[in-house]
């Protein structure tokens, strides 16, 4: 006689409970993740002091920049071999509700547009109205190669053997000053971010008609813009073997 085959009925309210018993815990397993990186993403962002309310308000230049920093800094992160890269944000363009300031360096050819743009000084800070933004930037960049807007990458340039004489105010070069004198026995004082190696900086002329000198000097310039490596007189310096880069 053939045996009978029977098979097991199936509990269709048990399978749809223990179906939607799986669905929740995968949902909640990915909510977690979610949850997780959000909060290492806003505990990373409050550690730049970033707004991300803010984040709008940027133009899509101005977050691709950030991003592209952010990206390269990971990818420093995660390479063994390469140096970590500098960053710095002493040059900065501060945006208010009616108005637009920059901090920076001294630089003659910015105090000039500064002025053109009806910029007034206040407190170590050119303050401007918010209608003349884009100016601003713009000049920004071409005094300093940088916005100002956010961090920046850094590098020291090495300078050696530099001679220059000004008269009645303080030496520049490559868009930052390098040594200010106050009169013909003042001496001449290094300037933020300048360190003299060798040679001198020092002051001279006469009373009425006095300048700062700086004499065969080699000095360090830190917290250079990367950016400003592509500077047609930073590049012609560093072909001429008279300037040197440093990460």
């Amino acid at each position: 006689m053939q045996a009978i085959i029977t098979t097991p009925a199936y509990d269709l309210s048990k399978i749809f409970t223990n179906a939607w018993e799986l669905v929740k815990e995968q949902g909640k397993k990915f909510a977690d993740a979610l949850k997780s990186a959000w909060d290492d993403a806003k505990a990373a962002v409050k550690k730049l002091s970033i707004d991300l309310s803010k984040l709008g308000e940027l133009t899509v230049t101005e977050l691709k920049e950030i991003q592209a920093a952010v990206e390269a800094t990971i990818s420093i992160k995660e390479s063994d071999n390469s140096p970590e890269k500098k960053y710095a944000h002493k040059i900065q363009t501060i945006k208010t509700s009616n108005s637009i300031k920059t901090i920076s360096p001294y630089n003659e050819e910015f105090v000039k547009k500064a002025r053109g743009l009806r910029g007034t000084f206040i407190n170590g800070e050119w303050v401007f109205d918010l209608s003349v933004e884009d100016h601003v930037i713009k000049a920004m960049i071409a005094c300093y190669s940088v916005s100002g807007l956010h961090p920046y990458e850094v590098c020291t340039l090495t300078v050696k053997e530099y001679n220059e004489e000004v008269w009645h105010s303080g030496v520049e070069l490559f868009g930052r000053p390098i040594a200010k004198a106050w009169g013909r026995d003042s001496g001449a004082k290094a300037q933020d971010d300048i360190f003299l190696l060798d040679g001198r900086f020092t002051s001279g002329g006469s009373v009425k008609n006095w300048r700062t000198c700086v004499k065969n000097a080699t000095f360090e310039i830190h917290n250079y813009p990367v950016a400003g490596l592509e500077r047609a007189d930073v590049l012609e310096a560093i072909q001429e073997g008279w300037v040197e880069v440093k990460y």
